[in-house]
This record gives C-alpha cells, sequence and structure tokens, in this order.
C-alpha cells in the first residue's frame, strides 16, 4: 500500500510539472503582463471623423490588448515579425489574429502609428535587460462575441522564450468610444494622453497655418481668420475639447491641453512645444494686430516647420 501511494505521489509530481510547462512559456526573468482588454464601441466623435469609411464588415468592431513584454535575462531575445503570434479565441468559438493595420483601415492605422505602444512585428530584437515594452495587439471582431458572459483566451509567441496563454472574462474587457481610452492602463491617463497628442496637435496646427497663408494670398480674410482660430486653440487651454493622438477626433471625452502634462511624461520635448507654441501666438496675435513683418514672419515660419519636424521625430512618427 505503502509503495502504491509512493507511486502516485510521484505521479502527480510529474503532471504538476507538465502543466506548469504547458500553461506558458514565462520564466521568472521573461514575462508578458497583460495590462488591459479593450472593445471599441464607437462613439460619436469617432463617427463624425469617419470611422465608419474603415473597410470593415457590418458587425466587425475593433478589440485591443495592451501588454508589458519583461526582459530580465541576459539573453537578447528575437521576436517574430509574423501578426500570428498574438491571437485570440472568443468562447471557445472564433478566433482572431492580431492586424497590422491596412490602407484599407486609415482611422486604425493612424492612431497604431501615433499611440506611442509598439507592435510586435516593430520589435525585431528585445535586450537582455532592458526596460519592460509596453505593446499594443488590435484585433478585428465579430462584435456577436462579446456576450455578456464572454470569456476568452490570448495566446502569446512572440519568441521561444516569450510564450503565454492568459484567460480573460467580460469583467476583463472595457468598452470604450474613443482610441485613446486604451490609455486607461496608464499610472496617468489624462497626463499621457495629452503628452502623446502632442505630434498631432503639431502636425494639425501646421496644418491650419499653411492653409492660411494660401487663403491670405488668395485675399479670403473670414477663411484666415478661422484657420488661425483653430490653430491657436490646439495648444491652448481655453479650447474645451480634448484631441485625439490619432486622426483628428476632437471630444469633451478628451483631456484638454496642458503643458505640464508634457512635462511630466516627455520632458526632453517640452522646451520644443513651448516654442512652437510661441511661434504659433506670433502668427495668430500678428494677423489680428496687421503687425506681422515679412522677414520675422519667414523666421517664425521655418520655426515652426523644424520644431514640428522635431516633435515628430522624437515621437518616432515618419
Amino acid at each position: 500500500m505503502k509503495k502504491i501511494l509512493g507511486v502516485l505521489a510521484v505521479l502527480v509530481v510529474i503532471l504538476l510539472g507538465l502543466s506548469a510547462c504547458s500553461s506558458s512559456g514565462e520564466s521568472d526573468d521573461t514575462v508578458i503582463d497583460v495590462k488591459g482588454c479593450f472593445f471599441l464601441e464607437p462613439g460619436d466623435e469617432l463617427k463624425t471623423a469617419g470611422i465608419d469609411d474603415e473597410n470593415l464588415q457590418n458587425g466587425e468592431k475593433y478589440f485591443f490588448v495592451v501588454y508589458d513584454v519583461i526582459n530580465d535575462s541576459d539573453k537578447n531575445i528575437e521576436i517574430s515579425g509574423f501578426d500570428d503570434v498574438v491571437t485570440v479565441n472568443f468562447n471557445g468559438t472564433n478566433e482572431y489574429t492580431q492586424t497590422s493595420g491596412f490602407y484599407d483601415t486609415p482611422m486604425l492605422c493612424e492612431f497604431l502609428d501615433y499611440c506611442g505602444y509598439q507592435r510586435s512585428e516593430e520589435v525585431e530584437k528585445m535586450l537582455g535587460g532592458c526596460e519592460p515594452i509596453r505593446m499594443i495587439a488590435p484585433f478585428i471582431i465579430n462584435e456577436k462575441d462579446m456576450k455578456e458572459d464572454v470569456t476568452a483566451e490570448i495566446d502569446f509567441s512572440l519568441s521561444d522564450e516569450l510564450t503565454a496563454e492568459k484567460e480573460i472574462t467580460s469583467e476583463d474587457i472595457q468598452t470604450i468610444s474613443l482610441f485613446d481610452e486604451v490609455f486607461k492602463v496608464e499610472d496617468d491617463y489624462e497626463a499621457y494622453q495629452v503628452a502623446q497628442s502632442v505630434p498631432r496637435r503639431a502636425v494639425l496646427a501646421k496644418e491650419y497655418l499653411d492653409c492660411a497663408i494660401m487663403s491670405a494670398g488668395e485675399g479670403n480674410v473670414a477663411e484666415v481668420n478661422l484657420l488661425m482660430l483653430q490653430m491657436k486653440y490646439i495648444f491652448s487651454t481655453e479650447f474645451p475639447l480634448g484631441v485625439s493622438v490619432g486622426k483628428y477626433t476632437a471630444s469633451k471625452k478628451l483631456p484638454i491641453f496642458d503643458i505640464n502634462a508634457v512635462k511630466a511624461v516627455h520632458p526632453d520635448i517640452a522646451d520644443e512645444v513651448e516654442s512652437l507654441i510661441s511661434d504659433l501666438n506670433y502668427f495668430y496675435d500678428g494677423v489680428h494686430n496687421n503687425n506681422l513683418t515679412v522677414n520675422e514672419m519667414n523666421d517664425r515660419y521655418e520655426s515652426v516647420s523644424n520644431t514640428t519636424a522635431a516633435i515628430k521625430e522624437f515621437y518616432h512618427i515618419s
């Protein structure tokens, strides 16, 4: 009898060991940590911005998984560049592979380019002992998958060393109406959103300035005044709406601009942002006070162009 019990005890130990091995390829030094899962149910702001023009079938919606990848080992890890390294299966029925975003989903692509999170195919190698990398996996799913009692299994196969399976339920999934709400995984959602919106604001402000200059050449004073006002408000605390990091979307749900948020999150670019704001205010005040001079206007325009380029470079926007 004792012999049988001893054999059973060994068998249990072996089975437990096998179970642990099959559930995840993570070690103490390599970890995949899911920070949040989000189902996008577009609100009016996204609809106005053109979300319905995305090349999705009727009933398809976006689902996002935000996760951290940690490599505290000494080994450099090669990350696979294929989309199928991250998949999600809903309710044991429908399985989806993350999407890279294509030309026919422009709003998704622009958000992914500006959000500050990396996609697995962008990380060719993760150096040993480097800082954790925050990644995002976007999916196009059937909205019917999101049942009240939904369950899902997320499978990560980033490399031989970085594999994991994570099970989630409805309690783990947040429904959002704007792309930017995935930033709720951050310690300070509002500060991160404002700081990450800087390159989008800079690009928009310069576009408004360029259009104003063209309208001035055509003698359209009313158009110039409107464009100058839009340009000024992009970086103004007086503007009552926040600006999305993706394709231009303004919303009361997003935080208004605050230079202190930029200084807290991205202090290395704060001086350039303040310089850009100063140049934009010069054009706005000059138009309204009719005291622009050609030489200074040319210098300020060059400064706007250079600063906008520097901001895009800092945020790795091509």
